[in-house]
């Protein structure tokens, strides 16, 4: 909970020395496995480090892996909020906020000098999901949200159009 929803940095050191024994080992770790589902990417430490790249292609590939082989992630990733030592942790997705975007159900934030304002999000409506990447954004709750509606009203325009056609076998 404290990597995905502050993104607490020892956290995540903490987590990448339990799993692989050192920091380093678990950045190739993470190179493997993004090299091996198509990611383009280059992760330097479990958090984010200078010369650490990942396009926003390959962070939709991450997401829709991790929620595919891992559909227990969207309990934590749609917390609003979770308390850890006494000290209570809101989640700076505000797709969850009030009133909350229909479906929204993850997946992460994120600040950096390169990738500027950050977001990936998964929501899900009548059993399809949208995976959403901004990056580098003046806005990236309103561009993720354009970015929502246009992908939801695709997919409705799309299964309207399946609904209404006829195959006659013959």
């Amino acid at each position: 909970k404290l990597m995905l929803l502050p993104s607490a940095c020892g956290a995540c050191s903490s987590m990448a020395d339990y799993i692989s024994g050192s920091e380093s080992t678990f950045a190739t770790r993470m190179n493997e496995v993004g090299a091996s589902i198509g990611m383009n990417c280059n992760f330097k430490n479990s958090h984010g480090a200078v010369n650490h790249y990942v396009t926003p292609r390959s962070m939709a590939i991450l997401a829709y892996n991790f929620v595919k082989k891992h559909p227990d992630i969207l309990r934590y990733t749609s917390l609003r909020t979770f308390t850890f030592k006494g000290r209570t942790y809101s989640n700076p997705n505000h797709f969850l906020n009030s009133p909350p975007y229909e479906g929204v159900d993850g997946m992460k934030t994120g600040t950096s000098s390169a990738a500027g304002s950050c977001i990936t999000v998964t929501a899900q409506r009548n059993g399809r999901r949208l995976v959403v990447v901004v990056m580098h954004s003046a806005d990236r709750y309103g561009d993720g949200r354009k970015l929502l509606d246009y992908g939801f009203r695709c997919i409705a325009e799309n299964d309207s159009a399946a609904d209404q056609t006829v195959v006659t076998l013959t």
